[in-house]
């Protein structure tokens, strides 16, 4: 409901003014909405079928909910950015609220550790694929998992093993 909301105000696509805001004013080259980017691998189901690259399309309502392809390189830009809370609107992001869950608290897109207040963390999946980016503000410490395999088995404790032992 955001994303059409947002598309309503500034008057174009969600799909326009999100590639926008990611190359503008994040600066992220090799990150797009959806699955256009030349350099994407494929995606690969059980058994390693091969699934292709698959994504919504830029008028599918679901498509503010995530649809967002990126490299390791970008996620990883990205994460030094919410370390030093740079642009300081990142700084929102970080605000955390009581979620009531065995492991987690939420932020405004990140999950937060109980144990460790300091380390944020979010993942996705999309047929085919399967991604993690976590980072440590206080150790300054960021991980990015990506799988071009569904559903990656313990990808958060993977990322958070990682990110602990840094």
């Amino acid at each position: 409901m955001l994303g059409h909301c947002i598309s309503v105000v500034g008057k174009e696509s969600f799909w326009e003014l999100m590639n926008d805001f990611i190359k503008t004013d994040l600066g992220l080259d090799s990150t797009v909405m959806g699955t256009g980017h030349p350099k994407l691998l494929n995606g690969y189901g059980f058994k390693n079928i091969p699934l292709g690259n698959w994504g919504l399309g830029s008028e599918d309502y679901l498509t503010p909910a995530g649809n967002i392809t990126s490299s390791a390189e970008d996620l990883l830009t990205f994460a030094k950015m919410n370390i030093n809370e740079t642009p300081d609107y990142l700084n929102l992001c970080h605000v955390f609220y009581d979620m009531k869950s065995k492991h987690s608290n939420m932020g405004l897109g990140w999950w937060i550790d109980y144990k460790k207040p300091h380390i944020y963390y979010h993942g996705g999946r999309i047929g085919g694929f399967s991604t993690m980016l976590g980072f440590d503000k206080l150790n300054k410490n960021a991980v990015v998992i990506l799988a071009n395999i569904p559903f990656l088995k313990n990808d958060h404790k993977l990322m958070l093993d990682v990110l602990n032992n840094l």
